[in-house]
């Protein structure tokens, strides 16, 4: 079986996001057809980006998808602090990677985009 990743930064009620979770979860409901399945990491973790007027919307979607909160991003840190992490998180972010193992891939949204390149820079994914 073949294995997506997708990675975002969190969960928001933001369109890259629910986006993100439509094809994901579309994706794994076709599996036995497919062979295909897909998860989500996030790079804050979920319980600080999940908004709560969308906690239901959510529930539904990630029933069938296997979510990895890597608790790697820059939302609960000072303005250095974050200078600091964006220099970091491509190494961790490779790291998560690994750990993952999947066979394809896909990052959402310019920022989270760069990072993703810098990780799987010299990497066989």
């Amino acid at each position: 079986m073949k294995h997506i990743l997708f990675i975002i930064p969190g969960l928001s009620p933001g369109g890259a996001e629910i986006n993100c979770l439509r094809i994901a979860r579309a994706i794994n409901r076709s599996t036995n057809e497919t062979g295909i399945k897909c998860s989500i990491a996030l790079l804050n973790s979920a319980r600080e980006s999940i908004s709560r007027s969308l906690k239901e919307l959510f529930d539904e979607y990630l029933r069938d998808i296997e979510v990895f909160n890597l608790g790697i991003g820059t939302r609960e840190l000072s303005f250095p602090g974050k200078i600091k992490r964006l220099f970091e998180i491509p190494r961790l972010l490779r790291s998560e990677i690994r750990k993952i193992n999947p066979d394809l891939v896909v990052s959402f949204l310019d920022q989270i985009n760069i990072l993703t390149v810098l990780s799987l820079i010299n990497s066989p994914t």
